[in-house]
């Protein structure tokens, strides 16, 4: 919702089966795992992370400020979103690991300049893609040394 909560449906029944809050201001992204266990979501304020078994919130990812886009790789085990970096004109790209969400991975400074608007992992999260809505471009980035 635009107040930071997110409502989870029970769609065979038709009925909210529970919500989520921890945002302050509108939720902008959501992904679910692969399994379905966990679902992350971003704001302009945050990049949260909840157990949707338990319908709780588990993490809040650190360097998530102004975050736009979240996605988890096939498997469930990396995490990546993207969020404006402080001292740079860029956007960035930060991936976590599944389970150990207080630890930044990686860090990888796009060349993206506003917000992006979509960001796909790549096949056994070897490459992942991402674009912007208002600076046109798709970039590939390898995510292999």
């Amino acid at each position: 919702t635009s107040k930071g909560a997110i409502r989870i449906w029970d769609l065979k029944g038709g009925t909210i089966a529970g919500s989520l809050s921890g945002h302050e201001g509108a939720v902008t992204c959501l992904a679910f795992s692969n399994n379905g266990y966990h679902l992350a979501h971003s704001s302009e304020v945050a990049v949260v992370v909840s157990d949707l078994r338990k319908l709780k919130n588990i993490a809040t990812l650190p360097g998530g400020t102004g975050a736009s886009v979240v996605a988890f790789d096939a498997s469930g085990k990396y995490l990546a979103f993207a969020a404006a970096t402080s001292g740079s004109k860029n956007v960035s790209v930060s991936v976590v690991q599944a389970k150990e969400w207080d630890t930044i991975l990686a860090t990888l400074d796009t060349a993206h300049t506003n917000q992006l608007s979509g960001l796909v992992w790549g096949p056994n999260a070897k490459w992942m893609a991402t674009s912007s809505e208002t600076d046109r471009p798709l970039f590939v980035w390898g995510t292999e040394k």
